[in-house]
């Protein structure tokens, strides 16, 4: 994982870039981001997809972000009327597809064995998110985004809104080659950051299959 970071700052080294951060449980972008707000002092935003663990991000100190919001907070008005002229225009403008975004999560469509979701509850959900979403992108106009693996309806409407707005996702997943993870616009595979990097930068170099395999 040593190289994700080198890789971020050589992706634009001119001015201090706003990084909006996809942060949970799980602390693996909270860690990144603390170290990338250290060495290179970025802007520093965070959406903090958590519940038991709010105490600890609103009470830390080891990264000072420039502004965070709770991702949970966003469903305070769940018994207004579902907005659907706002979600046909955003599927419109941004070419997302938010029905089947929903039935790829496996929590809101088919799968979830404590609480089936109707057609209506979905709809107010998306309509939700995406205007959260929007709202803070305009608001800060990041240059990147930080997330892992969009496994959620949640973070997959956020990453392709991001790639439609021009905001560069930073997607971290395992390469499958020994303990190394790659940092691209999507999960298994490689975008044209990576053409840029200078080869000497890299810190194995290799040629032939027999290499490819010992690494």
């Amino acid at each position: 994982m040593g190289n994700i970071y080198d890789i971020l700052h050589k992706i634009n080294q001119k001015m201090k870039e706003k990084i909006l951060v996809w942060a949970d449980v799980e602390l693996v972008n909270f860690g990144v981001a603390t170290f990338l707000k250290k060495k290179y002092d970025y802007e520093i935003y965070g959406i903090i997809d958590t519940n038991k663990a709010r105490d600890f991000y609103e009470n830390q100190d080891l990264i000072q972000f420039s502004k965070i919001w709770f991702y949970r907070d966003c469903f305070s008005h769940l018994e207004k009327e579902i907005d659907l002229e706002f979600l046909e225009k955003f599927e419109k403008k941004y070419n997302i597809d938010l029905w089947k975004i929903a039935y790829s999560d496996e929590m809101i469509y088919g799968y979830n064995r404590f609480y089936k979701f109707k057609e209506k509850e979905i709809l107010k959900i998306l309509e939700i998110e995406c205007k959260f979403f929007e709202s803070i992108l305009e608001e800060i106009e990041p240059k990147f985004l930080l997330i892992r693996i969009t496994d959620t309806s949640t973070m997959l409407i956020l990453h392709q809104l991001c790639i439609t707005k021009g905001i560069k996702p930073l997607v971290l997943f395992p390469s499958r080659l020994g303990e190394k993870f790659l940092i691209s616009e999507d999960c298994d595979s490689l975008d044209n950051s990576f053409k840029n990097i200078d080869d000497n930068s890299l810190d194995y170099k290799i040629t032939t299959f027999e290499e490819l395999r010992n690494y």
